[in-house]
């Protein structure tokens, strides 16, 4: 069901929303996400990477920028002034989608169609060689 560390994680994680004035929970969940992205963001991708993730209000648009993640075999392109910046931090550096994994062996993954391109993406990184179905078709 998750790890007990990811367990605590959200439970510390909640409590410090909960508690915390509203800036100060923010100012220090920007700091923890800039941790977390450090240790996965590639060092000449970082800077690149969190100005995407926290944009000034001039930096709204443009073409994609590829950013190199550690364990991901290709880039990433992130469109500026989009979610894709906060989309990858959660479910690619942060792997927020860890802690309802099962314990035992996977058999098959469904994909019922929530947020169908993060498990495009995702499913085939978490679960190399093992059987995907896409809600509609067949595999």
């Amino acid at each position: 069901m998750g790890s007990p560390s990811l367990i605590l994680r959200d439970v510390v994680r909640k409590s410090a929303r909960t508690l915390l004035p509203g800036s100060l929970f923010r100012g220090a969940a920007e700091k923890y996400n800039r941790l977390c992205c450090k240790g996965r963001v590639r060092p000449e991708d970082y800077e690149r990477f969190v100005a995407l993730l926290y944009p000034s209000a001039d930096n709204t648009g443009g073409s994609p920028e590829q950013v190199h993640i550690d364990g991901l075999q290709y880039p990433l392109s992130i469109r500026p002034g989009t979610p894709d910046a906060v989309e990858i931090g959660h479910s690619v550096i942060r792997e927020a989608y860890g802690k309802y994994l099962p314990d035992g062996e996977v058999k098959f993954i469904i994909d019922a169609g929530g947020i169908h391109r993060r498990c495009n993406s995702l499913v085939p990184i978490a679960f190399p060689g093992e059987p995907y179905c896409r809600a509609g078709t067949e595999s």
